[in-house]
């Protein structure tokens, strides 16, 4: 066999005058990975972040690592192809020194002089060509590469619109390479790693082995914890307790115990359930090993775990100082997690404190929580992820509860949850949880931006409808940054120039809108949450940059510094939307497909379901487009009584005065539903354009009456917040004129009476005079007439006398305009119907 190659002593100084993390001593060995290969490029590109790769020997972590330079390498025009590398991944001879001797030559300008014939890959300087310039710049200049350009006949590539995100990155200052040290290269035995294969079963099955896999985790994990360090993330942190956590802490076990055995106590029957024959028995094992076998009524155990959860506080620094001690307690309530149905109290429960133990371990000591987390809790946690769909949500909470609230940390977690869970459909389906969940700091970084974007594109294309739903929903959280968020990523990040995230998506509007005709409700819900989204997200982007307008002539004026920080944030994200050639030109045909999807998907003859996702959703984009509010009504008036009622209620209170948080609701309950968000759309829609709508469209088809929905809706709109009687109260006068007949006529109505009721005194006692004084004076005569048919022998059932006199009495005694008009509607009843008014109750008012 030739000899291997080594590396040239010039390539060796200019290694080592980059200062990297490692040494190279052995290109074959060290160079495998693409770790130092992704720092090199890191020196000359910072747009290079080194936590996002890995330093490792397994295949996973090559390919990996390979996989992210690489795509670098096309987004850069860079003269390296795969099969550049595949020969430095496979650990062939020469590759890894013909590699490192293109990459000297390309990044200095200097050709390599190789000390043997390489055996592996061919390199040829002048391979190069001219693919490259370098800038000239001081010390280790980074090369000048040109732009990629793409037609516009080019075919669509998610992949290279992902990456059209970001522009060129400007470029850092280099370490001087020194010129006057001589290296002799070494020749170190190769290491050869054999791969381990492993296949964990699913979690209810070999319980036994799955045991006695967890106590070799727990060693393993309280070894690398005493070692005093933590690697949660691309910086190194030192745990929070000092030294290998000496000393002695109080038992999990004992703590808990404490904490159950006097709401246990309160339930005899179930205390002599647990105890049995043996009033000894380990009290915390038994309720557990009962709880999961549904022998502890629900009611007591949620009550129990709801107890511990609340003094969670107390575990934290024995599970701090103790990892065992964690493992301990993690692993006494995972079977309750493993074993119970997703909508059982106690599952609920059980999560609940999880999460407040991670909260307050994460408070106490947070890299410390993190990194005990991954070691000892994640593994059994995944397996969980991976087989049940349904316990995706709640377990994704608990994830983020431990994980430390930095971007790089988030990245981290990602990583290493990406590593136990291997099957790609559910860990794209648990990212579209854990979206949700990343604040606008952690989701408006572009390497966060960018791993949630590249997993969507590839569930787009995925052959199972959940995963499809789990890419629409990821995208939506990526659409709906808000211009803020936006504006602190661009000034924290190395580019000064980006693309709005919506923007990126609304790009996939063909394939989004492809979506609309799947027969699956889910689908077409989560096409409407999206397309939605987007609509509103281009019209704030537009109002913002009219907004940054305004401040850009207040600072040509001599505006203040503030304005002219702000101008210069929006000014970089409106230039590189032009760079990309997808400015606002564009955004009208874009609203017209988003618009007709909407239209398409979002009719009275839909799914319920998908009607109710859709007027939460769509609500707040009326008021930018009044031409959906027709079709938004028919939807509304469409729906059942019930759904449409849960949706027109106003949000109860809190007892602090703040507003309670939304409905989350499963409407299938199944493997693979998901829960929806239902709020009152008396807060999201314009009031005043809806009443407009609708009394024409009443008018339009001239019904002989009003039915429940059309009271429901009308009362709805008049008390919304957005309703400002005060400003318009000219509109609501005309819609009184308009719909007082038919209130009137629901008002003695049996089955509408107490709707209308609240919706007459809500014109005749509005806290406005001049809407309330034109009412009172334009009901009288219709009053009257609503008196006679009453009273009259027809075929409506009527309300009961009794009820009509109470509230004509509560009408009468609000005040003295009120007292008058009713005085006169009743004077003028007497008159032209006396017969009837003998004979009624009306003389008693």
């Amino acid at each position: 066999a030739p000899p291997a190659a080594s590396l040239s002593r010039e390539v060796l100084k200019w290694i080592q005058g980059l200062d990297l993390s490692y040494s190279v001593r052995n290109p074959k060995r060290d160079l495998s990975n693409g770790f130092l290969i992704a720092e090199i490029f890191s020196r000359y590109f910072p747009e290079v972040s080194m936590h996002s790769y890995e330093n490792g020997t397994r295949l996973e972590i090559k390919n990996r690592n390979w996989e992210q330079l690489f795509k670098f390498f096309v987004k850069r025009g860079l003269p390296f192809r795969k099969v550049d590398f595949d020969g430095v991944i496979h650990l062939e001879d020469g590759a890894a020194v013909g590699f490192v001797s293109k990459l000297y030559t390309f990044l200095t300008k200097r050709p390599a002089v190789v000390s043997v014939k390489m055996t592996g890959l061919p390199y040829d300087p002048a391979e190069l060509g001219e693919v490259a310039q370098i800038e000239t710049m001081p010390n280790a200049p980074p090369p000048k590469t040109p732009e990629v350009q793409q037609s516009p006949d080019d075919d669509f590539d998610p992949y290279k619109m992902l990456q059209s995100r970001r522009a060129n990155a400007g470029r850092g200052q280099q370490t001087t390479v020194s010129q006057s040290m001589e290296v002799t290269p070494l020749e170190i035995a190769e290491v050869r790693v054999k791969p381990l294969q492993k296949n964990v079963a699913h979690l209810r099955a070999q319980r036994d082995f799955q045991q006695q896999s967890a106590e070799v985790r727990s060693r393993a994990a309280t070894s690398a914890s005493a070692r005093g360090k933590s690697q949660a993330g691309a910086e190194s942190i030192a745990p929070s307790t000092p030294g290998g956590f000496s000393g002695v802490v109080k038992p999990v076990g004992d703590i808990l115990k404490s904490l159950i055995a006097p709401v246990l106590g309160e339930n005899q029957e179930v205390m002599a359930v647990l105890r049995g024959d043996d009033p000894d028995r380990d009290l915390l094992g038994a309720f557990l090993e009962n709880t999961r076998n549904q022998v502890v009524p629900e009611a007591v155990a949620s009550q129990v775990l709801e107890t511990i959860a609340g003094r969670a506080g107390l575990l934290v620094n024995t599970c701090i100082q103790s990892p065992t001690e964690f493992w301990k307690c993690w692993t006494s309530f995972m079977p309750l997690v493993a074993d119970c149905q997703e909508q059982s109290p106690v599952f609920e429960s059980t999560c609940f404190f999880l999460r407040r133990l991670g909260e307050r371990m994460r408070e106490s000591a947070s890299a410390h929580a993190q990194q005990l987390f991954l070691d000892v809790a994640l593994p059994s946690l995944a397996l969980i992820l991976q087989e049940s769909a349904g316990k995706r949500e709640p377990l994704c909470d608990i994830i983020y509860a431990f994980t430390m609230d930095y971007t790089a940390q988030h990245l981290h977690v990602l990583r290493t949850i990406k590593e136990h869970i291997p099957k790609l459909p559910a860990y794209i389906c648990c990212l579209s949880y854990l979206a949700s969940l990343e604040g606008p700091s952690n989701l408006g970084d572009d390497n966060m931006l960018d791993l949630y974007l590249y997993y969507a594109l590839i569930a787009l294309s995925h052959t199972q409808p959940k995963v499809r739903v789990a890419g629409l929903a990821i995208l939506q959280q990526c659409a709906a940054l808000s211009p803020d968020a936006v504006s602190r990523g661009v000034g924290s990040s190395t580019m000064g120039r980006v693309v709005p995230p919506h923007q990126t998506v609304a790009q996939l509007a063909p394939v989004i809108c492809s979506f609309k005709s799947d027969p699956w409700w889910e689908m077409n819900a989560h096409v409407l949450l999206l397309v939605s989204t987007l609509v509103r997200q281009l019209a704030e982007w537009r109002r913002w940059e009219d907004v940054m307008t305004e401040a850009s002539e207040m600072d040509d004026e001599g505006g203040t510094a503030e304005h002219s920080t702000t101008l210069s944030v929006a000014q970089s994200v409106g230039e590189g939307s032009a760079a990309e050639g997808k400015a606002r030109a564009p955004t009208s045909a874009m609203e017209d497909t988003f618009l007709n999807t909407i239209a398409d998907v979002f009719r009275p003859s839909a799914n319920q379901h998908v009607k109710q996702v859709g007027l939460v959703c769509v609500a707040p984009i009326l008021s930018h487009h009044p031409g959906l509010i027709g079709p938004y009504l028919n939807v509304l008036l469409s729906q059942p009584s019930h759904l449409r009622m849960r949706l027109l209620q106003p949000m109860e209170q809190k007892p602090d005065g703040e507003e309670a948080a939304p409905n989350r609701i499963v409407y299938v309950f199944g493997s693979s539903s998901r829960y929806y968000e239902e709020r009152c759309i008396c807060d999201l829609w314009p009031a005043v354009e809806v009443a407009r709508v609708f009394v024409g469209s009443l008018q339009a088809l001239a019904p002989s009456r009003f039915e429940a929905e059309h009271v429901e809706t009308l009362s709805a709109l008049i008390r919304s917040p957005t309703s400002n009687v005060g400003q318009h109260q000219d509109v609501w006068i005309d819609v009184f004129d308009k719909v007082k007949a038919y209130v009137f006529v629901a008002f003695v109505d049996s089955q509408l009476h107490t709707a209308a009721a609240e919706l007459v005194q809500s014109f005749l006692l509005s806290p406005v005079p001049e809407v309330a004084s034109h009412c009172l004076g334009a009901s009288q005569k219709t009053l009257v007439q609503t008196l006679r048919l009453f009273y009259s022998n027809a075929d409506r059932q009527m309300v009961s006398e009794a009820d009509l006199v109470n509230f004509l009495k509560l009408l009468r005694g609000a005040n003295e305009n009120a007292r008058a008009a009713l005085d006169a509607v009743i004077s003028q009843f007497r008159i032209a119907h006396a017969a009837e008014y003998e004979r009624s109750m009306l003389r008693n008012i």
